[in-house]
């Protein structure tokens, strides 16, 4: 009975929060924190819905305000060959969100509620690029594309339900804030070009190291 009515009320709050949104805006399912304050916001299915200027914004709930643009490349988030799936810690104080391509993670944004109601952000995806894209140099290996060098591939890593990302074990929010990452980046995820490069990369994202000590790099065949 009080399940029933908390989704009931959360549902009527997410009606009113609907009429502050920007226009053709929602909030995303399965994006509301633990304490039902917070929650991200993108476009419905519109013409701007492809758009790679709209913005994926975390929102207080009630009274509507925008607490922080989380940053988005390529990923529509719930189109064609696209997903999301954010995940929070118990006490809503940190989260992550992943923004999932086609073969995987585009972007990964780790964030971290302040003391005065601000969230600190930071791209885990780019970090891991600042590691392994002098690596990729190295190797002399073609790109994934025009756009890209090369991609991150969870394939292996992630569960479905029906077009949902439910859960991904490549990135997992541990409930001190930190990140345990698991990933494999290449520049082939269909493994069938002789020149293909691909590498594991495991390690710990830690706020006091401002990123990952010590990570292990190794070769995919």
């Amino acid at each position: 009975m009080k399940a029933n009515l908390l989704t009931l009320l959360l549902t009527a709050l997410l009606q009113t929060v609907a009429l502050a949104l920007p226009p053709g805006y929602q909030i995303l399912p399965n994006t509301t924190s633990p304490n039902g304050k917070l929650g991200l916001a993108f476009p419905k299915v519109t013409p701007e819905y492809n758009s790679p200027d709209a913005d994926l914004l975390l929102v207080q709930i009630s009274p509507y305000k925008v607490v922080e643009e989380i940053p988005r490349t390529f990923s529509t988030l719930t189109g064609n060959n696209a997903s999301y799936l954010v995940t929070w810690t118990a006490d809503s104080q940190y989260l992550l969100v992943i923004e999932n391509c086609k073969w995987g993670a585009d972007q990964v944004i780790r964030g971290e509620m302040t003391p005065g109601g601000a969230c600190a952000t930071t791209s885990l995806t780019g970090t891991i690029k600042h590691i392994l894209t002098p690596m990729f140099a190295a190797a002399k290996a073609p790109p994934y594309n025009n756009l890209l060098p090369y991609i991150f591939d969870s394939e292996t890593r992630v569960t479905w339900k029906g077009d949902r990302v439910i859960k991904d074990t490549g990135w997992q929010l541990l409930p001190n804030g930190n990140v345990k990452v698991d990933c494999t980046a290449t520049n082939d995820p269909k493994g069938i070009s002789p020149k293909r490069w691909a590498v594991r990369f495991v390690g710990t994202y830690t706020p006091e190291f401002d990123g990952f000590e010590n990570p292990q790099i190794t070769p995919v065949p």
